[in-house]
């Protein structure tokens, strides 16, 4: 609640078609109430893990209550998913069409920052965009309402599968996924469709997991379901990896493994990429989005190279897009070497077992994908948190865990909230993230 209020006295539009910024005294306000709420959060997440499974689903539908009917949380991307929706349904195309450039409801809500740019999203999310605004009549309100829908979904799919997944008891799993602050904030509060895709990869695996048992080409379904995946968010492709080593029989380890997992990751790639064309053809809205200029590496946020181009721009060495240029895509190699790294540990792994091997896999692979991508935003974590969940790393690497959320959410309040450049809100948000399993630790020990 104190979030939603929070929200409510930060909110930069009361929902109509113009943009009306909020009174000094409603920010302060609001940076307040979103402060201790956030906090509130994390404690009131840590309290539960020792609950019984039952009372999962309870808290999640009680905690999410406020956020629905609120303001966007921590970013405005719900109203950027409106514009898309309404463009797409009033016969423009995205990928060439700037936001916010064709008048219409949602115009005056796109951020400043994606004002004018077309969009990067794939086909899949655009056509549910677009059901969206014809399903609420393009309504305000209730459009960037509804535009939660499909994230709470997804939310509800990790609830349902993760424990099914799970290599620890389903209740640990369930707890880490469904109750944790950065999936209650972002996927109800913020509506990112980042929830959904993950959604649709988790439900790939456990597919593919339950039809392999039954065929052995059986995990391609899986492949079906990561192609839908990705057309909504297009780096959750990676779970075709995961089924691939899956589906690998022995010999357990040595160069016939590895060349299994790399011809059935080929043809997982094949069936998924041709799911996602057939989608694409569907749609019929193309490919546009390779080349549009609203991607998030074209504004500083607090992935490693953004603040390493931020560092050396600020010192008049260059400008920011240009050392971007030179800083990505090295960040972008470094991290697919440690993916090749890391799935050579995980999946060609002799004394693992495979399934648990997979979601080793995919726990650690996706974080650096995150990390490595030029633009980087906290919600991006979900991502792997399932398979993480599903592993048990919750509760296994406790202060590890307290600080990354712990992060997260100073990094959210002091971007979104104060206005703090992502340079130095990163360096705080990491002093944060240092000091909270040490303070947490102190206070239990007490």
């Amino acid at each position: 609640m104190l979030v939603a209020l929070g929200t409510v006295g930060l909110s930069y539009t009361g929902f109509g078609t113009t943009r009306a910024d909020a009174t000094l005294g409603g920010r302060t306000l609001g940076r307040a109430l979103m402060l201790v709420g956030l906090t509130l959060t994390v404690v009131a997440w840590w309290g539960a893990r020792r609950l019984p499974g039952r009372w999962h689903w309870p808290l999640l539908a009680l905690w999410s209550l406020p956020l629905l009917f609120a303001p966007p949380v921590l970013s405005r991307d719900l109203y950027a998913y409106a514009e898309q929706g309404f463009l797409v349904l009033s016969g423009f195309d995205p990928y060439t069409v700037g936001m916010g450039t064709r008048g219409g409801p949602f115009a005056d809500l796109v951020d400043v920052y994606w004002q004018g740019t077309t969009t990067v999203y794939p086909p899949g999310a655009l056509a549910l965009q677009s059901l969206v605004v014809q399903l609420t009549g393009a309504q305000p309100y209730w459009t960037v309402m509804a535009m939660r829908l499909p994230a709470v979904a997804g939310l509800v799919l990790m609830g349902l599968l993760v424990p099914r997944l799970s290599v620890v008891p389903g209740d640990v799993a369930r707890w880490a996924v469904l109750l944790n602050p950065v999936v209650i904030l972002h996927v109800v509060g913020g509506g990112h469709n980042d929830a959904l895709a993950a959604g649709l990869a988790v439900a790939a695996v456990r597919l593919g997991q339950v039809a392999l048992r039954r065929h052995a080409w059986g995990w391609l379904a899986g492949c079906v379901v990561a192609g839908l995946a990705a057309t909504v968010k297009q780096p959750l492709a990676l779970v075709v990896v995961g089924l691939a080593a899956l589906a690998t029989p022995s010999p357990p380890a040595g160069r016939g493994r590895w060349a299994g997992v790399l011809a059935r990751t080929a043809l997982g790639t094949v069936v998924a990429g041709g799911t996602f064309a057939l989608v694409t053809w569907v749609t019929g809205l193309g490919y546009g989005w390779l080349a549009g200029s609203g991607s998030p590496s074209s504004v500083k946020t607090s992935a490693p190279a953004s603040l390493l181009a931020d560092v050396v721009s600020s010192l008049g060495i260059a400008t920011f897009q240009a050392v971007l240029s030179v800083t990505g895509p090295l960040l972008v190699t470094a991290g697919a070497g440690a993916v090749a790294w890391w799935a050579v540990r995980t999946l060609l792994d002799a004394d693992r077992p495979r399934h648990e091997g997979m979601l080793a896999f995919l726990a650690g692979a996706f974080p650096v994908v995150v990390v490595a991508l030029p633009g980087f935003q906290v919600w991006y974590l979900l991502w792997g948190a399932a398979y993480a969940a599903a592993l048990g790393w919750f509760e296994r690497y406790p202060r590890a865990v307290l600080g990354i959320v712990a992060f997260c959410l100073a990094v959210g309040w002091l971007t979104e909230c104060v206005g703090v450049p992502p340079l130095w809100a990163t360096m705080a948000a990491g002093a944060v993230g240092v000091a909270t399993p040490i303070g947490w630790r102190s206070l239990g020990e007490r």
